[in-house]
């Protein structure tokens, strides 16, 4: 095993990384919507920050499609007398409008920008919200603007009262920001209805921004898979094979020692016979071959600078988001290792026999 940190690749996993922002707010996907016009806003002030949104995914087992509307973005400031600030999209007019977006078109380093070049008051935000437009709210509402495919067919995609709530951000004077809002969709998407429909929740989407993050890619050896105990199951591409990779922040101090490395789950909902010193990974993945056919991938896209812990299982099938499962991480037992991710760097991990 080995973790490299490089300005750039020159292999075919980096790819993913080279494509460009393409898109924004108001431009030619988006459409009009029937929702008021914003208070306009004031004239921006030479302090005021410039902020650019964009979206980002790690794919999720055996769907083709995540297809989600986006109408805003809502910053709560921290102080309570302060008024909330709206970020619409908007179409070639300056009206209110949507963009609907299939995430999974957009996996690893690839993102779709949403808001580009927004002027925004410098303060601390308790809350970023992005507002969704016109997902259903039930197993039986309208999947025209969000829905899933999968091999049974579309079905509908509810966000909790078309907001996802996301946590604060910190905007400084002068700043120029672009925040990538990484949907971890192994974690934030849910089957529900006995798999009629499914949710989409705000545990596992993240706020990352480019300027103080770095992105982590890498491969693992195909000898893995072929020759080690628990690793039996076969790989079958845009399914659940179970052959995935965990990523975890460090504790404060760096230590794991003393922690267990869980699969996916929701604190908040998991039932009995969780670890007490789980440590539940921040965003997990399921390799993919290469194009060569010589290697298995993957891509983590942007991850905020940091000290991480990254873990492959072969076991990792039927990784339920909610519940923990009990999946055996890592496996092989040594298939694990400590990585430091630096802003504007590639971090390159191998997983070898």
């Amino acid at each position: 095993m080995s973790v490299k940190t490089m300005p750039c690749l020159r292999t075919a996993i980096c790819l993913a990384m080279l494509s460009v922002l393409s898109g924004c707010g108001g431009s030619s996907s988006s459409n009009s919507a029937p929702s008021p016009s914003p208070s306009p806003s004031p004239a921006p002030s030479p302090t005021d920050a410039r902020l650019s949104f964009a979206v980002s995914d790690a794919p999720v087992d055996e769907a083709s499609a995540v297809v989600v509307s986006f109408s805003s973005i809502t910053l709560v400031p921290e102080d309570e007398n302060a008024e909330s600030v709206e970020l619409a999209i908007t179409d070639d007019n300056g009206d209110p409008s949507y963009d609907t977006i299939n995430l999974l078109d957009y996996q690893g380093s690839e993102q779709k920008l949403l808001l580009q070049n927004m002027s925004v008051t410098p303060g601390v935000y308790k809350n970023l919200i992005i507002n969704t437009y016109a997902c259903p709210q039930n197993q039986n509402g309208d999947s025209t603007f969000c829905y899933v495919e999968d091999t049974s067919g579309i079905k509908p995609l509810k966000t909790p009262s078309n907001k996802l709530q996301l946590g604060g951000i910190t905007v400084s004077e002068g700043a120029q920001e672009t925040y990538v809002l990484e949907f971890n969709l192994r974690s934030s998407l849910v089957s529900t209805a006995n798999g009629q429909s499914f949710n989409l929740k705000p545990q596992g989407i993240s706020i990352v921004s480019t300027s103080s993050s770095g992105k982590v890619i890498g491969t693992v050896d195909p000898n893995i898979l072929n020759n080690s105990l628990g690793c039996e199951t076969v790989f079958a591409p845009n399914t659940d094979h179970g052959k995935s990779v965990y990523l975890y922040s460090l504790p404060a101090e760096g230590e794991v020692a003393n922690v267990t490395l869980t699969d996916e789950f929701d604190a908040n909902e998991a039932s009995a016979g969780t670890p007490e010193n789980a440590l539940a990974p921040m965003a997990s993945i399921q390799i993919s071959l290469s194009e060569s056919g010589d290697v298995y991938e993957f891509d983590f896209g942007d991850v905020a600078a940091g000290n991480y812990l990254i873990a492959f299982s072969c076991s990792a099938i039927n990784d339920d988001p909610v519940e923990y499962d009990a999946i055996q991480i890592p496996n092989p037992e040594n298939q694990q290792q400590t990585l430091s991710v630096t802003a504007g760097s590639t971090t390159v991990v191998e997983f070898v026999e």
